[in-house]
């Protein structure tokens, strides 16, 4: 929306603001959105073609522009799908969001509900993640490869050292990389 988008201030974690269009230091009065209607902290946003995909723990929103373009509202995508991992929402090349929830990895196609999409890996690799450490997970998709690839914490480590990877069918793991962060060039 030609905006800069901020969320989880100190005094207000569940508040989703955005900056008038362009003016990214510039937030005007009567914009905030509290898309949780529980208060739910904000753990993630993520830009999509259709919207701002905004993300609790337990919970995932939709903003999009109101008829008028001058305001927004908010769409329930899920109220038991959020997001554990800032860093591990991305879109692939398709369109699509993934993400890490707190109990596997999710897609978003555009419409309807988040789909866990790690369940072929769920006994093999999702139970190992250390999830007292799944926030710093980071992720990024490789557009040469056309993969999305998130390192995540596992067997009680503190550093995301195990790689798994999706390219949008299945999965495979790599752990020749230790990540803290990612940059896609």
């Amino acid at each position: 929306f030609g905006r800069l988008w901020i969320a989880n201030t100190e005094s207000q974690p569940g508040l989703v603001r955005p900056s008038e269009p362009f003016f990214w230091g510039t937030f005007p009065k009567n914009q905030e959105i509290f898309p949780d209607a529980n208060g739910g902290e904000v753990t993630g946003l993520l830009p999509v073609h259709s919207g701002l995909l905004v993300f609790t723990a337990n919970s995932t929103f939709l903003i999009t522009q109101d008829d008028t373009g001058k305001n927004f509202k908010t769409a329930t995508l899920s109220t038991t799908v959020g997001c554990a991992a800032p860093r591990s929402a991305q879109v692939m090349l398709n369109g699509g969001a993934v993400w890490l929830g707190l109990d596997g990895f999710y897609g978003w196609s555009g419409e309807g509900m988040p789909k866990p999409i790690s369940r072929q890996i769920q006994d093999t690799e999702i139970y190992r993640i250390n999830k007292s450490w799944s926030r710093q997970a980071c992720a990024a998709v490789d557009p040469k490869m056309r993969e999305y690839r998130c390192w995540v914490p596992v067997d009680g480590k503190q550093t995301n050292q195990r790689c798994l990877v999706f390219d949008g069918n299945g999965w495979k793991s790599r752990d020749d990389i230790t990540a803290a962060a990612i940059c896609v060039k």
